[in-house]
């Protein structure tokens, strides 16, 4: 049986115990053997199973590091949507008038090439000065804000024409449709007059002296121009305005998509910010929040003290810390006089002892030491031992890093850091530490 030294005694006289049956006149706890005798087993092989139930937190979920900056992520939303909306819907309104074409080869590779000589003919110098003169614009103006596209496999040819408002894009779409026919049907018919005066200026240049020679040239010529007119007329195709503009719509990105991909990219960058920023600057907020950032740890509020009471029973443990973190000292000493009082109700005898009675090193060691803990309490016939310490002091010191001791680890909504409840969480992680959120 271990020595108790007068300091020690002193000190451990000084306690009361808490609930239970009147305290033994032997100072000894009645019928239980003392820590790790026979018919109790110890706190480590009580505890032996749970050993690999350590924290192991290692890189947090980012998840939980979103969630954690709600303010942050709304902020960068509602920025990036407002920038998406403003930078959008500037490009004016566009309009698009369709010109269909016939060819008389059944050669699918034939209708391609007339559709796609017919798009650069509505894009050409020619129809773009008769376009322009009609609009009464420039044709380097309305060559910026022109295209004009073969559709794939049909013999359709689309010509779009943006402008500032909605009725000057239809105008000015209906025009260089009409353009572009005007353009196409005067080639064919230059094309038809260049192979009349061809055929004239032979038929004049060169005669024969005989009549029947001469008719005969004549009939040639005459064939060789109805043939080669046949050719311009069979080569030039029948053109129409089959689907005439007749409205506009919002040219480039309209502003509710621009507004959607806004959010969606102050989403990421806002995500962004909050990993890299990691734990920086963060409080704890609430105990959903921390679930979702230690989804490995144990959270409890400040009305469960029953259930940590039954918890520690069950865990056969003498040896219980409630450790405050920075400014949660009065709500740590009344959540620690309310779990000895739960603890008391099943029987148990319980020691409290207050930081206030551990506040230097000596006092510390004198009472929880681990070569002394189980001395205070067979002087107080007490069998449990419940101690509110400050985390980083020198009576939290001497119980960290312990496995027979169980810790729980008292916060304050928006005033305990979450770098330092990590830090005390980590202190303690072989003591399977819980967190509770006090009001």
């Amino acid at each position: 049986m271990t020595t108790t030294n007068p300091q020690r005694q002193a000190r451990g006289s000084s306690l009361r115990p808490r609930g239970g049956q009147p305290e033994p006149e032997n100072g000894s706890r009645a019928g239980r053997p003392r820590h790790g005798a026979v018919g109790r087993p110890s706190a480590t092989t009580a505890d032996a199973g749970d050993t690999a139930d350590i924290l192991d937190r290692g890189t947090l979920p980012p998840t939980g590091l979103l969630l954690a900056r709600p303010v942050l992520l709304l902020v960068c939303a509602l920025v990036g949507a407002l920038i998406g909306f403003g930078v959008s819907g500037g490009g004016g309104y566009k309009a698009s008038a369709v010109i269909e074409y016939t060819v008389t080869s059944p050669d699918s590779n034939v209708a391609k090439q007339t559709g796609q000589t017919l798009a650069r003919t509505a894009v050409n110098q020619t129809v773009l000065d008769q376009a322009a003169a009609a609009l009464q614009t420039t044709a380097t103006d309305l060559s910026a804000r022109l295209s004009a596209k073969w559709e794939t496999d049909t013999r359709l040819v689309t010509v779009t024409v943006t402008a500032p408002d909605e009725q000057q894009a239809v105008n000015s779409a209906n025009v260089v449709a009409s353009a572009v026919i005007t353009v196409a049907q005067a080639g064919r018919q230059a094309a038809l007059t260049t192979a009349l005066q061809d055929s004239t200026s032979v038929l004049n240049d060169q005669t024969l002296p005989q009549t029947e020679a001469e008719l005969a040239r004549k009939n040639q010529l005459g064939a060789a121009l109805g043939t080669r007119q046949d050719a311009i007329i069979g080569q030039t195709n029948a053109l129409s305005v089959t689907d005439p503009a007749t409205t506009a719509s919002a040219a480039g990105l309209g502003r509710p998509i621009g507004a959607a991909i806004g959010l969606v990219a102050g989403l990421l960058l806002g995500g962004l910010a909050a990993l890299l920023l990691g734990l920086r600057g963060l409080r704890v907020s609430s105990g959903r929040a921390l679930r979702t950032l230690l989804p490995h740890t144990e959270v409890n509020s400040s009305g469960q003290v029953a259930k940590l009471a039954g918890e520690c029973l069950d865990s056969r443990i003498d040896t219980v810390a409630v450790v405050a973190a920075p400014g949660t000292i009065a709500q740590s000493k009344a959540i620690g006089e309310e779990l000895a009082g739960f603890i008391g109700a099943h029987g148990r005898r319980v020691i409290v002892i207050q930081p206030e009675q551990v506040e230097d090193r000596a006092a510390a060691l004198g009472l929880l030491g681990r070569d002394v803990r189980e001395d205070v309490m067979l002087q107080n016939g007490a069998d449990l031992l419940v101690a509110v310490v400050v985390a980083d002091s020198d009576a939290a010191a001497l119980l960290e890093g312990q496995s027979d001791v169980r810790a729980h680890v008292v916060v304050q909504s928006g005033r305990t850091t979450l770098s330092r409840t990590l830090h005390i969480l980590e202190s303690f992680s072989r003591a399977r530490p819980t967190l509770v959120l006090a009001k």
